[in-house]
């Protein structure tokens, strides 16, 4: 497997990095050692993994239809513009998202926490882990994975937030993309992401074959749940060495508070554990 780094600083010295989480999925990540990798285009973005070369496309096609012959045809008749061009994109765009898939953390400089983080990714009772980035890259490097699938590369980098919506900035930068599953569009900017990004090798899915005296439509549900792999767990050996620092959420209860810190000694979690340093109502 491939380690590799995109869109990385040169200065990360004051970077650091925060991951959100609600107590069932801090629970999971502590009491296993493993990172959840969720498919990319499971995320709420839809254009997660998009190419720039699409969207150019895109707003080709938009822009010729505000011309009068276009418009006017399109009232009346279906049109169907560079459809070669555009299947070629999309296949492209949807074989990236299948094998694609990211574990998210918000990136902080001086460590500053993110009120719309706490809100977004966490809730009153919930918690985050926190790590300096330097720390935590020179840690994973070390690190072992092991994961249920063949890992084919990993990518650790920030994301780099483009307007998509001007056609100018997308000409500009389609040659400076390596890598779509880093690129969102600027409306996203305040999630200022850090992800890790594991792309597995490719497999082969079994033909649909309904069976006779079933539903073929129940079938094919079925089947589309369960033939393809929508997120994955990866272990990393020694993830307790990490130094992390669990800080609770600024509205967290004091009892919920005192019981998980009796789950982590329980357990033996070494992580040292603090208050948020914001002050909500």
């Amino acid at each position: 497997m491939n380690i590799k780094e995109y869109n990385l600083s040169n200065n990360t010295e004051n970077d650091f990095l925060w991951k959100f989480v609600t107590v069932e999925k801090f629970l999971s990540i502590i009491l296993n050692s493993k990172l959840y990798f969720t498919r990319i285009d499971c995320f709420e973005d839809v254009q997660e993994g998009i190419s720039p070369e699409l969207l150019l496309l895109n707003h080709l096609k938009d822009n010729l239809m505000t011309l009068a012959p276009f418009n006017q045809l399109s009232q009346v008749h279906s049109i169907d513009m560079f459809p070669k061009e555009t299947d070629g994109l999309i296949d492209k765009l949807k074989e990236n998202q299948k094998y694609n898939f990211a574990n998210c953390w918000y990136l902080s400089k001086n460590n500053i926490e993110s009120v719309a983080m706490w809100n977004l990714y966490s809730h009153p009772n919930g918690m985050a882990l926190n790590i300096k980035y330097s720390k935590f890259y020179d840690k994973i490097l070390k690190s072992k994975f092991d994961s249920r699938v063949n890992l084919k590369t990993l990518t650790f980098g920030r994301i780099k937030y483009v307007n998509f919506q001007d056609p100018y900035e997308l000409n500009r930068i389609k040659k400076e993309i390596e890598n779509t599953a880093f690129i969102k569009d600027q409306s996203f900017i305040h999630e200022n992401e850090f992800r890790i990004v594991a792309e597995i090798e490719k497999y082969e899915n079994k033909p649909f074959s309904p069976k006779k005296g079933f539903s073929k439509y129940k079938q094919k549900e079925f089947y589309d749940r369960n033939s393809q792999i929508y997120g994955l767990d990866i272990s990393l050996n020694g993830f307790l060495d990490y130094e992390f620092e669990i800080v609770f959420h600024p509205k967290i209860t004091s009892w919920i508070k005192k019981d998980l810190i009796k789950i982590l000694n329980k357990f033996k979690i070494p992580y040292k554990t603090r208050d948020s340093k914001l002050k909500l109502n």
